[in-house]
């Protein structure tokens, strides 16, 4: 479980990153591009989301 994120529409100042990408059914680095700062990965469901910094 990650902890420590919540849900922010992306043009408030509440909202540290932004989801470019999901990828659901995989947790994997490597499906996310150049247009991406950093990557989550979920083991349980397999989930992965690429984002930018705000």
């Amino acid at each position: 479980m990650i902890t420590g994120y919540r849900y922010a529409d992306c043009g408030t100042p509440d909202a540290s990153f932004r989801v470019v990408s999901r990828v659901d059914g995989r947790s994997d680095e490597s499906l996310c591009g150049d247009d991406s700062d950093k990557v989550i990965t979920l083991a349980q469901p397999p989930t992965t989301f690429c984002v930018k910094d705000q």
